[in-house]
């Protein structure tokens, strides 16, 4: 019996793959699970969330609220536009766009005379208004909370003037100590004190779509991200057929026609393209028919099969490229599986990115997932209905070039790597 321990750990020890199957990739996945979801202090580990800022006050008192909202370490604050030259502070249509588009969850507006109709009396104050896009659920309530917390800080001292003020005109007339008293620095700080936990600014939140226009359908991030996770699987286990062809023999006997490497792994590579395409375009139409992902419009029937083109050709590459770095089918599986998996759980496929820290918002940079997904998001919930056609596809334009480049670099790498194939 100890012998069959001792030639089964040398026969594993000699599988590298198999070897980090068991051991390497549960403890991976655990580590990225637990940094999106927990944090290695047990506490939510959360990524600032950006925040387009408009100011139509431009008084002290927005100013303060501006400064404390800066000081929070859970927002990113951008008050100026992606202009070259001078810095112009964004306007209320900046936002408006910046929301819509996705460049960011939610934006902060301080109304004009923000700061001259600051009281105790909600129903005086001019309401702060947060644009979000329910596309992203944790925005909005973070960010109406986080405006609460900076008023402690900001605007105390307005908020005990404005009392005292109220009682000297419907009530008495105030004692000279008493202004005197009113109009110290510190008055803020005894008025924070005594204030509670109770909210001290007006906040009114504005759903950047219109009343017409369908909320997000959460459908379709998991159509995306688990569509193209299993599409990548689909690609390599269809390129694994190289390998077979090469272990039966089949693929000497092509190269020795004229047909060469290069037209065989095009033919390879353009094949799987199409079973791609085709396996995504099932998974949405299944979502537009039972699950109301909003598929058949002209906009977002034009994007989605633009996208998953490009999507499809990079898997399908990607597929091809592993098939010629594995010697085997079995090796292919294993490593198909490490890289696969790894590249869902960083991507987004698996789970919503806006849950996840900010950095690993540029690790998905660096896999299939994250631009294919990226795309599909740009398609189906930042889409804006009054853009024309040719600015919708422009739109994209990033996405689909990143992926078309990307199966363009995996396709030479593998013709490279297949030259152990070749017949002299």
């Amino acid at each position: 019996m100890i012998t069959i321990i001792q030639l089964s750990w040398i026969k594993l020890r000699r599988d590298r793959v198999a070897l980090s199957l068991s051991f390497l990739l549960p403890v991976i996945f655990f580590s990225i699970f637990a940094v999106i979801l927990g944090g290695r202090s047990g506490g939510p580990s959360t990524r600032p969330i950006p925040v387009a800022l408009v100011d139509l006050d431009q008084s002290e008192l927005s100013v303060r609220f501006i400064d404390q909202l800066q000081l929070q370490d859970g927002l990113k604050l951008k008050l100026y536009k992606e202009t070259e030259g001078p810095q112009e502070l964004l306007t209320l249509a900046d936002a408006e766009q910046m929301v819509r588009s996705g460049k960011v969850p939610v934006a902060v507006v301080f109304p004009a005379e923000f700061e001259a109709s600051f009281s105790f009396s909600m129903e005086a104050q001019k309401a702060v208004t947060v644009l979000f896009d329910a596309a992203d659920p944790v925005a909005k309530p973070m960010v109406s909370g986080l405006l609460q917390a900076a008023a402690f800080k900001a605007a105390p001292d307005f908020m005990m003037r404005s009392g005292m003020e109220a009682m000297a005109l419907y009530c008495c007339e105030l004692t000279e100590p008493q202004k005197a008293w009113m109009n110290r620095d510190d008055v803020g700080q005894a008025a924070s004190a005594s204030m509670g936990d109770s909210g001290l600014v007006k906040v009114e939140t504005t759903d950047i779509r219109s009343e017409q226009e369908e909320p997000p359908n959460l459908a379709t991030y998991y159509a995306a991200g688990i569509g193209v996770m299993f599409l990548l699987f689909s690609m390599v286990g269809a390129g694994g057929s190289l390998l077979e062809e090469d272990e039966a023999g089949t693929l000497e006997r092509i190269l020795l026609t004229r047909v060469g490497m290069t037209q065989v792994l095009l033919g390879k590579w353009l094949f799987y393209a199409l079973q791609g395409f085709a396996q995504l375009s099932i998974m949405f139409i299944w979502g537009w028919l039972v699950f109301d992902v909003d598929l058949m419009t002209t906009h977002h029937l034009l994007g989605f099969v633009i996208v998953t083109a490009a999507t499809a050709m990079a898997a399908s590459g990607f597929g091809v490229l592993l098939a010629t770095i594995a010697k085997t089918r079995d090796q292919l599986g294993g490593l198909s599986t490490v890289v696969v998996l790894v590249m869902s759980a960083l991507g987004g496929s698996m789970i919503p990115r806006f849950v996840m820290p900010a950095f690993m918002e540029l690790t998905s940079k660096f896999t299939l997932n994250g631009w294919a997904i990226d795309g599909f998001l740009k398609i189906f919930w930042y889409d804006d209905p009054a853009q024309g056609l040719l600015q919708f596809v422009s739109g994209i334009t990033l996405e689909v070039s990143v992926l078309c480049l990307s199966a363009l670099v995996f396709l030479v790498l593998a013709r490279r790597l297949a030259e152990k194939w070749q017949v002299a």
